[in-house]
């Protein structure tokens, strides 16, 4: 749908992003971002209304962060029992 994305599109353990596109007056909710043969697509909570007008993305930063922060303990977590094995 764009050729260009700030949202993660999920992977490796990591769920997507999730925030909100805005077009002119209107906000669209981004529900879901994957990747399918190399391409991000993004799921809305409805079609835009026009493909061509340009478009803000805004990314939901408390859902990143708490996702960021997450994925950043399950790496210690890993090492402090690969280290504890090695004992």
């Amino acid at each position: 749908m764009f050729d260009q994305t700030i949202f993660y599109p999920g992977g490796g353990g990591r769920p997507c992003d999730k925030g909100f596109i805005k077009q002119g007056e209107e906000i669209y909710e981004v529900v879901n971002i994957k990747k399918r043969d190399g391409e991000i697509i993004h799921e809305l909570d409805r079609q835009l209304h026009d493909k061509q007008q340009a478009i803000i993305m805004q990314i939901d930063w408390s859902w990143r962060v708490q996702k960021m922060r997450y994925y950043t303990l399950l790496h210690v977590i890993a090492v402090i029992c690969i280290n504890m094995t090695m004992l």
